[in-house]
């Protein structure tokens, strides 16, 4: 008996070796598990956007957060989920707000597992009929829901001489930021003034603005730009000088600033009548968007 037992235990021991050693793609150190989310590092970066990039636009906030950053950076860590060496699922931690991609919904129990676990979730965003399934297994606070849209060629360009629109830069930020908080709808927060203009730190986006009397009256932001494309965020304009076509018109030049690089933009938006001005500049929607916040 203890012959065999010693055989054994030396059995197991080997097989935990190799299988340690090899992982699913030959490589050291990677254990491909089925439905088992695997800590990505950057030696994984060119797997990742092979797979992101099957669908840029829905993709475009992950694939600009991988392009532009280390994954051994703090703030930043991405997971993935494989099947028969081919990536199914990708979830993305930056700072405390998560975004998924999955095209595989045997993957959503990890998901809702792995993201229980994570106690410093603030939102999670994707699509729509993804983000519903794993609500179920998630306590939330609320879900916000948005149609998502891109632009791929920009139609009835209107040249306006009569505002004067300029591209922001570090020097602004502070003060596009106070301006970014005035807007009663967006519900900024002073924490958040911390990451706002990082865009223009780390040269991951711009910021388009103009005035009136010296002040700032109407802006909108890229975030998240990357070889492919960038996300408007952050489109905002005073109260008192809503209707006069500051945020069309900005919209419009941020827009053609990216398209003139070779880029496509996405943008989430809920409101039907910015919904029309964005159309009117050419974007078509792709699909629904929702995000849980904890």
């Amino acid at each position: 008996m203890e012959k065999i037992s010693l055989i054994n235990l030396m059995f197991q021991v080997a097989i935990t070796v190799n299988f340690k050693d090899i992982g699913a793609n030959g490589n050291k150190g990677k254990i491909d598990l089925v439905n088992k989310m695997i800590k990505c590092t950057n030696e994984n970066k060119n797997e990742l956007l092979t797979f992101l990039k099957h669908n840029p636009a829905e993709n475009c906030f992950i694939i600009g957060d991988l392009e532009n950053y280390s994954m051994d950076e703090e703030f930043i860590e991405i997971w993935m989920i494989r099947k028969k060496k081919n990536i199914t699922t990708v979830l993305l931690r930056f700072y405390n707000y998560y975004t998924v991609s999955t095209h595989d919904e045997d993957d959503i129990e990890e998901i809702i597992n792995h993201l229980n676990a994570e106690k410093e979730l603030i939102t999670l965003t994707g699509v729509e009929s993804v983000i519903d399934k794993i609500s179920k297994g998630m306590e939330f606070s609320k879900i916000k829901r948005a149609n998502f849209a891109e632009l791929i060629e920009i139609k009835n360009y209107k040249e306006n001489l009569l505002i004067d629109i300029k591209k922001a830069n570090i020097e602004e930020i502070n003060e596009l930021f106070e301006f970014h908080k005035s807007i009663k709808e967006f519900e900024v927060k002073e924490e958040s003034k911390e990451n706002f203009g990082k865009e223009l730190l780390d040269n991951t986006g711009r910021i388009y603005y103009t005035r009136e009397n010296k002040k700032i009256v109407s802006m909108a932001m890229i975030t998240a730009e990357n070889s492919v494309n960038g996300m408007i965020m952050g489109v905002a304009t005073a109260q008192k000088y809503r209707r006069k076509g500051y945020a069309r018109a900005i919209v419009q030049e941020i827009c053609k600033s990216m398209i003139d690089n070779g880029k496509s933009v996405v943008l989430f938006y809920d409101n039907p009548e910015a919904g029309k001005m964005y159309k009117e500049i050419g974007f078509e929607d792709i699909n629904r968007q929702a995000t849980i916040y904890a």
